[in-house]
């Protein structure tokens, strides 16, 4: 894909989606109950505008007992990993000028 993008000449960039690795799911049923529990509590509680998203990443967090957060950390690893095998294959790309 990045070969024919570069051939075609568009600058644009690509977005790359990577789930979370397998081993570090949580089955959406239960993030459901969290993420509604705690946006009942972001309601009761008044919380606007640029508090939101702290409010309910750490709530989450709480209400998973921490699951959700080692979850985010597995998937930040997994898009290290992935962002560094993606750029040595541009790399690679670029040093085949063909």
């Amino acid at each position: 894909m990045l070969r024919a993008q570069r051939w075609l000449g568009f600058p644009q960039g690509i977005l790359v989606a990577n789930p979370v690795p397998a081993g570090s799911e949580i089955p959406a049923q239960t993030m459901d109950g969290w993420i509604a529990e705690a946006q009942r509590d972001l309601a009761s509680r008044g919380v606007r505008g640029k508090a939101v998203t702290p409010y309910l990443l750490g709530r989450i967090v709480e209400l998973s007992g921490g699951r959700s957060l080692d979850t985010n950390v597995a998937l930040f690893h997994d898009n290290v990993r992935l962002a560094c095998d993606v750029a040595a294959a541009f790399a690679a790309l670029h040093g085949d000028r063909s």
